[in-house]
């Protein structure tokens, strides 16, 4: 099995997002292989199949899916199939992610969709109608536009067509109607209430109402999707939102605790070392 790095798939130094166009008529199998960059996917013509390292699924014109870093794909049995692939690596762009946080679509399609593509059997995956499509086809042409041409402040103009085709495929996810996508749906408003209200107060008890589930199919969908229960994951949007606070304003400990939810100042310095890895004195001392 192959793995490709980013350094032969990026053309423009310390520029982390390109576009390219692929016709698998030239190559109708493209064996297994995985990345050290994430990929999205947008499939422009033809059918063929998805390989994944324990199964395959059909895919066709219109299907968008997300290929993480390191996650194991290939493509078989392509019959016309031509597609767009968007390469970029999500921690080094500037990206406004806090506000894409917001959108329950976002987290259904770029964070929980992946983890679920097996058990769903790839059902879960989103599927543009053709005009929607086309829409998306047109950003990604810009896209490729300013990164071909390289004029000035092409990295902030791609960047901001990106942004604007991810939060186009978002919310339009977020319109899907199948069973599967509005199960992820479900969870991911909980992901993105907790994202804008982390701050504030927040019982188990708000986010089954939110998501429509059980207290135990809550915390098993939340591990499924992040690795950890609802509260834990809360606790680390905190300190990650605290960080950044330490990093960018002249907060004492106790005021940026508070300010991200804690009310202890010492509670909040144990599970900021349990998760940083050091204090919150030597983290400030560090960053400023």
């Amino acid at each position: 099995m192959q793995r490709f790095l980013a350094i032969n798939h990026f053309p423009i130094r310390n520029f982390h997002l390109t576009v390219r166009y692929e016709n698998m008529q030239r190559r109708p199998v493209v064996g297994v292989h995985s990345h050290d960059f994430t990929e999205l996917v947008v499939i422009t013509g033809g059918h063929g199949r998805h390989l994944l390292r324990h199964s395959s699924y059909p895919i066709a014109a219109g299907d968008v899916f997300l290929i993480t870093e390191g996650m194991v794909h290939g493509y078989a049995e392509a019959d016309k199939l031509t597609l767009i692939n968007i390469l970029f690596h999500p921690e080094r762009l500037h990206l406004a992610r806090a506000e894409l946080r917001k959108m329950p679509g976002y987290h259904a399609l770029f964070m929980l969709e992946p983890h679920y593509r097996e058990k769903h059997n790839f059902k879960s995956h989103l599927h543009l109608p053709i005009q929607e499509l086309t829409n998306a086809i047109v950003l990604a042409d810009a896209m490729r536009q300013e990164i071909n041409q390289r004029k000035a402040g092409f990295e902030f103009m791609a960047t901001a067509l990106f942004m604007q085709l991810l939060g186009y495929l978002a919310r339009y996810y977020e319109c899907s109607q199948t069973p599967n996508t509005r199960a992820l749906i479900r969870i991911s408003k909980g992901i993105s209430f907790l994202e804008q209200h982390y701050m504030e107060p927040i019982k188990l008890a708000e986010l089954r109402e939110i998501t429509h589930q059980s207290t135990s199919a809550l915390i098993a969908h939340f591990k499924t999707a992040t690795g950890m229960s609802p509260i834990e994951y809360l606790i680390h949007l905190r300190i990650q939102r605290a960080c950044e606070i330490l990093r960018s304003k002249d907060l004492n400990i106790t005021e940026a605790a508070f300010q991200v939810g804690f009310s202890d100042s010492n509670y909040f310095s144990r599970q900021f070392h349990r998760i940083m890895g050091l204090s919150p004195r030597s983290f400030i001392h560090r960053n400023r």
